[in-house]
């Protein structure tokens, strides 16, 4: 149960994170939509991610780990599309624009950053 705790703290204080840094990563509402959205991810990735990574093992061998990113990204798109309060959409920064894809990859990367930075310190 502890573990369940910690967990739902780090997600939540990534997601946080990662809302403030990225413009595309919006998650409406307050603490209760953050909360929300930490449990819906805590528990995707704790059941739905290594059957995926278990699908993709081939792929993942082949790229020597390279296409770990991929079911990172595939894990947070199925978290965008079961949460009502967390919208993936395409931003610009600096005349530079980019897809709601670019962004759940950026946001993908550094919610895994964040979440490992959060472990490794807590």
């Amino acid at each position: 149960m502890r573990w369940l705790l910690r967990n739902l703290i780090i997600t939540g204080l990534s997601v946080y994170l990662v809302s403030l840094i990225l413009p595309g990563f919006i998650l409406s509402g307050g603490l209760k939509s953050l909360a929300v959205t930490a449990a819906i991810l805590t528990l995707v990735t704790k059941l739905v991610k290594p059957l995926i990574n278990l699908v993709m093992l081939p792929i993942n061998l082949m790229t020597l780990g390279l296409f770990r990113w991929v079911t990172h990204t595939l894990t947070l798109s199925l978290v965008a599309w079961l949460s009502p309060d967390l919208a993936i959409t395409s931003f610009t920064f600096n005349q530079w624009h980019f897809s709601a894809l670019w962004t759940l990859i950026f946001a993908s990367f550094l919610l895994s950053l964040s979440q490992s930075a959060l472990r490794w310190l807590w």
